[in-house]
């Protein structure tokens, strides 16, 4: 038991010296912002940044795989396709995992998943459970940082006429 207990403390004085670092090196903001990462989507606190996103990474693939799979066996058993019918479903399920990852440049997502069931729902009937869907969908975007491409930033201030607003931007990011 002294064991787990030497083991635990251990993890809190870890845990403590990593906020101490994330204060000193981003303030309270960053601070704040690393404990609701941290919390909503229960990472330990081992892992740095660079590896949650790879980490995240290699579980979107492993899902996008299992349920590729999964829809290619019942295809083949329910509705017997074939190699032509698999390879065309296959870009397409691909394509669509690729098009909910992707951000606009403004960094929103294209489309989300409730969207898709959304209208599954409303034109086949699904009776896809949306609550739970939609508070993922929340918690996603409230841990997440949203990123523009400042390429993006400077044509619309541009275009609406805050040139003075878009060459401080040039200078200090110095975009060409």
């Amino acid at each position: 038991m002294a064991k787990l207990d030497k083991k635990i403390q251990q993890y809190r004085n870890d845990g403590l010296a990593y906020a101490v670092k994330i204060y000193k090196e981003g303030g309270e903001e960053a601070l704040l912002h690393e404990a609701a990462i941290r919390g909503a989507a229960f990472i330990p606190m081992e892992l740095t940044p660079e590896r949650r996103e790879e980490l995240s990474a290699y579980l979107a693939e492993r899902i996008i795989s299992t349920v590729f799979i999964d829809a290619c066996v019942a295809l083949i058993d329910e509705f017997k396709f074939g190699e032509s019918r698999l390879k065309r479903f296959k870009e397409m399920f691909m394509n669509r995992a690729k098009l909910m990852g992707d951000c606009d440049p403004f960094g929103g997502r294209y489309v989300k998943m409730s969207d898709f069931a959304r209208e599954l729902n409303e034109k086949y009937h699904l009776d896809i459970e949306m609550d739970n869907l939609v508070r993922i969908e929340e918690e996603n975007e409230a841990v997440n940082v949203r990123m523009a491409k400042v390429d993006a930033v400077l044509d619309v201030l541009e275009r609406y006429g805050h040139e003075e607003a878009a060459g401080f931007l040039r200078e200090f990011w110095e975009v060409k």
